[in-house]
């Protein structure tokens, strides 16, 4: 359950104009909202406007703009996992599925001391939330928290959570149908319901966060090297810092990436003008991220050893793990 939102008696902000296509597309989700008794009508003196987003397939997303709210609400933490060292618990597992829950937010209840503060209006009426909507300042951390008590047994052993994808992984087919209907299981004990057509099972790859994991190795997802290798030359500072950013997110990929991204950093810190030095470092680091070595999963089998390599310089220090295989290489 969400925690305490604020202890306001009242707020309210006017609700923004919107278009007449959004005002019919506001009544079609309202209504459904309704049937699915995720909203009810309110008499309480609090509003917060309603806006849409436009969405990658076209569709409009209904959001709330709490953060009149939010500013006077208790905030809830939780820390979301390392993505690496998620990535690296798949290890050499064979056989993946992939759950996502549906809605995840709407999954949540508000306390019912909360629900009067969450409501909204609308030419046809004023309405408040029985669950959690996005855009509460502590929806992002209070539905992973939910997610990992509900499997905290699990978490590490076969599944890993991040946010509302469930990740079941396993040695082999048999084992896998085992974990998957155990999750399952939980999930119909706790009455959370998935959404069928984003649900993928008994996989021997799968995408995650812009990799692709195999029983063998991690790579960087194609749709990501193609965006880079079509990367304008930059010339701003955001541009700049758009595509440090990207890099930086695969940098275990790219083998001495602080020190390449040294120049583009200057520019970035120190207002100075573009050169041929970040020339040089801006197509050092697509050559690197588009010829990205595959990394693969280490074996705990054998008597193979690892070798931790180090290096450091003025500018930067990293360091490798690395493992010999049986003829030493």
């Amino acid at each position: 359950m969400l925690p305490c939102l604020t202890l306001m008696s009242s707020l309210w902000k006017k609700q923004y104009p919107l278009s007449f296509s959004e005002k019919l597309e506001l009544t079609k989700q309202v209504e459904v909202l309704i049937k699915q008794g995720f909203i009810k009508t309110s008499s309480k003196p609090f509003n917060s406007p309603v806006l849409f987003v436009k969405k990658k397939d076209g569709t409009m997303r209904m959001c709330v703009d709490y953060r009149i709210l939010n500013n006077n609400a208790v905030k809830n933490k939780f820390p979301l996992p390392d993505i690496d060292q998620l990535i690296s618990r798949f290890g050499k597992t064979k056989v993946y599925s992939k759950l996502e829950l549906t809605p995840g937010y709407y999954q949540v209840r508000i306390a019912d001391e909360d629900v009067e503060k969450t409501a909204f209006s609308t030419d046809f009426g004023h309405y408040e939330w029985m669950v959690m909507p996005a855009g509460l300042t502590s929806a992002s951390a209070t539905f992973p928290q939910m997610m990992n008590n509900v499997l905290s047994k699990k978490i590490n052993g076969f599944v890993q959570v991040y946010l509302d994808d469930i990740f079941i992984y396993s040695e082999d087919v048999e084992t896998h149908g085992k974990h998957v209907k155990e999750v399952l299981s939980t999930l119909r004990k706790h009455k959370l319901i998935t959404k069928k057509s984003k649900c993928r099972f008994f996989y021997q790859e799968f995408r995650f966060l812009g990799h692709v994991v195999t029983p063998i190795c991690i790579q960087t997802a194609l749709e990501k090297i193609k965006k880079v290798k079509s990367w304008p030359t930059l010339n701003k500072i955001k541009e700049a810092q758009s595509f440090i950013g990207l890099t930086s997110y695969y940098r275990r990929f790219i083998k001495g990436h602080s020190k390449i991204a040294n120049p583009i950093h200057k520019f970035m810190t120190k207002q100075i003008k573009w050169t041929s030095e970040q020339d040089e470092a801006f197509n050092k680091l697509k050559k690197a991220l588009i010829s990205s070595p595959i990394l693969v999963h280490p074996s705990w089998s054998g008597n193979c050893k690892f070798v931790l390599n180090t290096d450091a310089c003025g500018v930067s220090l990293g360091y490798t793990l690395e493992k010999l295989d049986e003829t030493g290489k």
